[in-house]
């Protein structure tokens, strides 16, 4: 392979060159990048942070260009990085004809990559693309979209938000439900798909619907349902529209009760609620069970409440969305933070199986998170937790970037919708 790059002699800031032993933390690279020991060892393509084998050269060069780089890295680094399952000897770059979304193809299944952009840095090759009938790519299996990271992140293109991505529409239903916790009553908002689907008529509503449990942040309660905020209704509705998403249940619970200084207690303590509202929901509405069914997403204080949340129940959420989440999870003594919701980072771990998908995501403007979000996914790589962690150019801490923020971890492959 030409244009090697050599990382054997740097030692990552996680490993002890005491002893030879296995790291005790992941050593972080790229998603997306090409990883050997030597020139001539076994390359693995690295994605959802794992490392899977590409099995033999042929597979290598129907996917690649000739010129594109493979880092070397240690053996400690490249032992700390979890295997994967290897890429299929068919693996191969597919598109439908006539439309433009190109997929890595491997064991059955497909993966989207998301831009040109992304499909050039990772080094793949134009000319070994193959053009099938949409109707067999159709029928292949979604995994999770392929991801291509710079220094450990990705920065959100104009482009990818639809100018009309919360216009008005007429989608779905907005309800209220009361559960009666032993802690205290919580009020939630709930978005129901069809009108059928209200609690009044369940009867009659044969689907089920996968849940999205979504949090406010340290403003109002019901912030995410107001046109002037958080226009849940309107960009599921245009999202389901266009094909992104599924139709899902949204619900959204009142997290402050007690008011004045001590509401941001609040966020803390509900974990106590939490399991009891679930339970409220899916004797209640039709819900597709199991954690492959179930997300769970917030802004602020709510993402934090949210990466707290799947922390404590790690065997609940598939999918977890932190938007510009604020101090208060992990020791940070240099913004205060001495006594964490989680004491130790080490134990700061989310799903760690392939299929687990979690977005932190942060406004390069944003002076109330400040860079707390980037740091959050940073603990969970070095603990093998593979996370997505996204910046919104000139974003804020405000309603725009986390509407936006909140539509482009929609728009990943979510409850496999592609």
């Amino acid at each position: 392979m030409k244009d090697i790059k050599q990382f054997e002699n740097e030692v990552p800031t996680n490993v002890s060159e005491e002893n030879g032993s296995m790291p005790q933390k992941q050593f972080i690279v790229n998603n997306g990048s090409l990883i050997a020991y030597d020139s001539n060892s076994p390359i693995y393509l690295v994605q959802r942070g794992h490392r899977h084998l590409i099995p033999n050269d042929n597979v290598l060069e129907s996917l690649f260009v000739n010129h594109h780089s493979v880092h070397f890295l240690n053996k400690r680094q490249l032992n700390s990085i979890p295997l994967g399952v290897p890429l299929s000897e068919n693996a191969c770059l597919i598109k439908g004809n006539g439309t433009n979304p190109v997929y890595l193809y491997s064991n059955g299944t497909k993966s989207h990559i998301r831009s040109q952009e992304d499909f050039d840095h990772a080094g793949f090759d134009w000319g070994k693309i193959h053009n099938l009938p949409q109707e067999e790519v159709d029928n292949i299996t979604t995994m999770r979209d392929f991801i291509v990271e710079r220094n450990q992140e990705i920065i959100i293109q104009a482009n990818e938000i639809p100018k009309e991505y919360d216009a008005e529409n007429d989608y779905g239903v907005l309800t209220q439900f009361t559960c009666k916790c032993k802690e205290r009553n919580v009020t939630c908002n709930i978005l129901l798909p069809p009108e059928k689907c209200k609690e009044e008529n369940e009867k009659n509503c044969e689907e089920e619907y996968p849940v999205l449990y979504l949090y406010h942040g340290l403003g109002i309660n019901s912030e995410w349902i107001h046109s002037d905020q958080g226009r849940i209704k309107q960009i599921i509705g245009n999202m389901v529209r266009s094909g992104l998403i599924p139709d899902m249940i949204v619900v959204m619970p009142d997290i402050m009760y007690s008011g004045g200084e001590t509401k941001a207690y609040d966020f803390y303590r509900f974990k106590d609620s939490l399991k009891e509202v679930m339970s409220y929901v899916e004797n209640h509405y039709k819900v597709k069970k199991g954690k492959e069914n179930t997300a769970i997403a917030g802004l602020s204080l709510g993402g934090t409440t949210a990466l707290y949340n799947a922390y404590l129940f790690r065997d609940t959420f598939q999918y977890v969305g932190a938007f510009c989440p604020t101090s208060i999870l992990l020791y940070q003594p240099s913004k205060g933070i001495t006594k964490p919701w989680i004491p130790k980072d080490e134990d700061f771990i989310l799903g760690t199986d392939e299929n687990s998908f979690t977005f932190i995501a942060n406004g390069t403007a944003d002076c109330s998170a400040g860079d707390t979000p980037k740091f959050y996914s940073r603990v969970l790589r070095e603990n093998s937790s593979d996370n997505v962690f996204a910046l919104l150019p000139d974003g804020g801490h405000c309603w725009d970037t986390f509407r936006k923020l909140f539509y482009v971890f929609m728009a990943f492959d979510f409850f496999r919708k592609r």
